[in-house]
């Protein structure tokens, strides 16, 4: 099943627009650090070869030196490029395998199950999308995420604390959670976190996952509304998680983006800092406003 979109045009372009930028640059220095390593081994071997030749005619290096030496450096390139259109894909796929292992995420059952079951069956036709795999995380702390970059593969995790939220909350939650999958924004914020996770050039990565995560978290929480019609519903269960100290099981700071909340005081000072105009964005208190005013209003 193709993915469904639940937003305006210019989103969506923007969407596009953010995974190209960050596609290119990951390609781009996995071409470079690999072509620089295959490119050295190549330069060692034909200077042990060329300096083998030389010896034997008189310290003259041969004359298709100059010419091998660039044919190893733009082979090392194209070498880089092609082993890194193998290897992002192969990182997705292990980070998303990664998040849902350190969360603990297990399958639903006993009484809970049937309640998702039941409101997600309503919730995924208004979304117009599959009803997606749906675990849970074993934590009392209120929190959720979904992840994924397919339909067929996407997973929602719902912490304890979030399942035993009262129906009404917990239909908010999973509404937010299924329009972030309908519209994309998983997809996204999956590939983000992929393409810049690394340990190098750790200030530059940082810098770009934090161009790359400034979506409208206010678009987001009206189309989960637009689910449920029910905008007091969200506010009441953002007051109940942003009022939660507790800190998911599995979480790291690194994975944040993936998550309905970031919980604060969570990783390094750098990271933080980094984080603070996602965190910013994300800010439940003023969604929170935003969602009671939509009450009043209607």
């Amino acid at each position: 099943m193709a993915w469904a979109y639940v937003g305006t045009d210019a989103e969506r372009r923007r969407a596009t627009g953010v995974l190209a930028v960050l596609w290119a640059v990951a390609v781009a220095r996995f071409a470079l650090i690999v072509g620089f390593l295959a490119a050295l081994v190549s330069l060692g071997g034909l200077m042990a070869y060329g300096l083998w030749i030389a010896k034997d005619s008189g310290g003259v290096m041969p004359g298709w030196w100059d010419w091998a030496v660039l044919i190893a450096a733009v082979a090392g390139l194209v070498v880089g490029a092609v082993v890194s259109l193998f290897v992002i894909p192969f990182r997705r796929w292990r980070f998303q395998q990664r998040v849902l292992d350190e969360s603990g995420a297990k399958q639903i059952v006993g009484p809970a199950a049937a309640v998702v079951a039941d409101l997600l069956e309503g919730l995924s036709i208004a979304a117009g999308c599959e009803v997606p795999r749906v675990l849970r995380c074993p934590s009392p702390a209120l929190n959720a995420f979904a992840v994924g970059t397919e339909v067929d593969d996407a997973a929602l995790v719902l912490t304890d604390g979030v399942l035993a939220l009262p129906r009404r909350q917990l239909e908010a939650v999973l509404a937010y959670e299924l329009g972030l999958i309908a519209g994309g924004e998983v997809r996204l914020t999956t590939w983000i976190v992929v393409l810049t996770t690394g340990s190098d050039l750790s200030w530059m990565r940082l810098g770009l996952r934090s161009w790359a995560l400034r979506t409208s978290a206010l678009q987001r929480d009206r189309v989960a509304v637009s689910f449920t019609r029910d905008p007091g519903a969200l506010a009441e269960a953002f007051a109940a998680v942003a009022a939660d100290p507790g800190v998911p099981e599995g979480f790291v700071v690194e994975d944040a983006p993936v998550w309905l909340e970031f919980p604060d005081g969570v990783g390094s000072e750098l990271t933080r800092r980094f984080y603070d105009e996602i965190r910013d964005a994300m800010a439940l208190d003023r969604r929170i406003a935003a969602l009671d005013a939509a009450t009043v209003e209607g």
